[in-house]
């Protein structure tokens, strides 16, 4: 994975990354142009498709359907451009039954303690995965909030998925920011009837 320059993530990575985060922000005006980069980097067509379908499960299908129907219109705009199609992709056969979809889509996100971790656990090294979160901010593709961060919640055991902590003003009992990462769930509060 080591590149030029001693970089731990080659252009093609990157590329994919891109598409795949402005996919998820539903940002089809910057999803275009990104995919015709990636595509031109060297990332498969189908490499994309893959990507599209596997992220419903955090971004809801309306955004993996957008997605596909953006890499469809750049395909047809550019039938000679020479873009590798890659290992065949087929379309999940979960797709043709909402409630499975929706139940697999569940399964998933409920399986992943941590984003970043799971990357890691998947086989990518924390180098790796803190260069993506570093390049992907530096270059303008993430959200940006007003509210700090913070630190992992400590509370973590009332939440499926990640979420973090921030005092807004610590020295004076002030409100907490809690920040969630997609998909995160809280079940501390408990509403009967």
């Amino acid at each position: 994975m080591a590149t030029t320059n001693g970089q731990t993530l080659s252009e093609r990575q990157r590329g994919l990354a891109v598409c795949a985060c402005l996919m998820a922000q539903g940002d089809l005006e910057r999803l275009e142009p990104a995919m015709r980069s990636a595509l031109d980097k060297g990332v498969t067509v189908n490499e994309l498709k893959e990507a599209f379908s596997q992220l419903y499960a955090y971004t809801g299908f309306p955004r993996s359907l957008n997605a596909l129907g953006v890499l469809g219109k750049v395909l047809q705009a550019h039938p000679n451009a020479g873009w590798q199609e890659g290992k065949p992709w087929t379309r999940p056969a979960e797709w043709d039954d909402a409630q499975k979809a929706y139940e697999l889509g569940v399964k998933n996100q409920t399986q992943l303690a941590s984003h970043k971790q799971g990357a890691v656990n998947m086989g990518n090294t924390q180098e790796q995965v803190d260069e993506l979160c570093d390049y992907l901010r530096t270059e303008g593709y993430t959200l940006r909030s007003m509210w700090p961060k913070g630190e992992s919640n400590p509370f973590g055991q009332f939440f499926i998925g990640q979420s973090y902590l921030a005092p807004m003003d610590a020295a004076n009992g002030g409100p907490i920011n809690v920040t969630f990462e997609p998909r995160c769930r809280n079940n501390w509060h408990i509403h009967h009837r």
